[in-house]
């Protein structure tokens, strides 16, 4: 456009500049491109967060962390890592799902959450925060110290760059004990899971240079990805990959108005679980989407451990006992089927295979 405009073939920015054509190229840049700026959390910031979105966060973080309990019946985390944890409701998420962790460390560099978060811990008392709970600024720089379970919650978006959150992420998987897990969580817009995607691909990254760098420590994805292959999702899909929450907020008489503690509301979210550790199994296809009811048939779209996205179809004449189950899951659910590797065949006797055989 300003090449035109100006009728030039080259924008020249340092031997010979020309002053309008410069001059209208900044404008420009400053028109359309998104300008970074950090979230700053005062205390009233602080106190919005937890009113409007801390009950969310919770129930998102209880979703993600009952599937781990669900999969992995035997892990019990006794240490927890969270970076980037606001008002603490990663630790009340883990708490309410795994029990009692001996240590928990909690990083976030506004200290007004870190003091609200507090004031929570202790009942009221900030002096009163539970033994064995540590508040931080900002990341140790020493990863000496590992933790069975590390957390990352709405934090990734806040960084500025795709370096700085490969180099978090990198320094976050560092941490995880082995067999431990670790955990992202994300808005689920098309911003959040193109994050969660960039994640997820790094750590596969990482995990294939295991076989050749005995310092690399290797992992697999837990969920929401039946797969370790590429994302159908990020690579051919037009949508994100993302899965509904629902939740009531806090009850806080003095700050949540009655009919806003009672309403149900839903959230999006995207997600990734990472283990450290083998593959072990192949895990089950998971409902991407809301499966499609019509009479005696259902449609489920399924992400599959081949790394492909499938539409399947259950049909009640076919299997009774899977459609009634079928019936009962919900999006994000796992299909408990064994799905034959799938073929692109023609359907032979539909009109367009007609007027070919007529064609020749």
């Amino acid at each position: 456009m300003i090449k035109e405009e100006f009728s030039i073939e080259h924008i020249d920015k340092v031997d010979k500049p020309d002053k309008a054509v410069i001059k209208k190229l900044k404008s420009l840049e400053k028109s359309h491109l998104c300008k970074w700026t950090p979230i700053d959390f005062d205390e009233i910031g602080s106190l919005t967060y937890l009113v409007t979105r801390a009950a969310a966060e919770f129930a998102s973080l209880r979703n993600v962390f009952g599937q781990i309990k669900e999969k992995d019946p035997a892990f019990q985390p006794r240490t927890f890592f969270d970076f980037g944890s606001g008002v603490a409701s990663g630790l009340w998420a883990a708490r309410d799902i795994f029990g009692r962790l001996n240590e928990a460390f909690l990083v976030d560099h506004s200290k007004h959450m870190n003091d609200l978060a507090r004031l929570i811990l202790g009942g009221g008392d900030d002096l009163q925060v539970p033994a064995g709970i540590s508040f931080r600024l900002q990341t140790p720089s020493s990863v000496n110290l590992t933790y069975d379970l590390v957390l990352c919650s709405n934090t990734l978006l806040e960084l500025p760059t795709a370096e700085d959150r490969l180099t978090t992420l990198h320094n976050l998987w560092a941490r995880v004990e082995q067999d431990g897990y670790l955990v992202l969580v994300e808005t689920g817009t098309n911003a959040g899971f193109h994050v969660i995607a960039e994640a997820r691909d790094y750590l596969n990254q990482l995990s294939r240079l295991s076989d050749d760098d005995d310092g690399v420590d290797v992992g697999h994805v837990v969920a929401p990805c039946p797969h370790d292959a590429a994302c159908p999702r990020h690579s051919q899909d037009t949508i994100p990959c993302n899965f509904p929450v629902r939740y009531r907020n806090f009850d806080i008489p003095d700050l949540v108005p009655r009919q806003e503690r009672d309403l149900v509301k839903t959230d999006l979210i995207s997600y990734l679980v990472y283990k450290k550790s083998n593959r072990e199994a192949a895990s089950q296809p998971r409902m991407v989407e809301a499966p499609v009811r019509a009479k005696g048939n259902i449609y489920c779209r399924l992400c599959t451990n081949m790394g492909t996205l499938q539409e399947v179809l259950v049909r009640k004449k076919d299997d009774e006992d899977l459609f009634q189950l079928t019936k009962r899951m919900k999006w994000g659910d796992e299909l408990p089927v064994n799905l034959k590797e799938w073929a692109d065949k023609p359907r032979v006797g539909t009109p367009w295979m007609k007027y070919a055989k007529n064609q020749n």
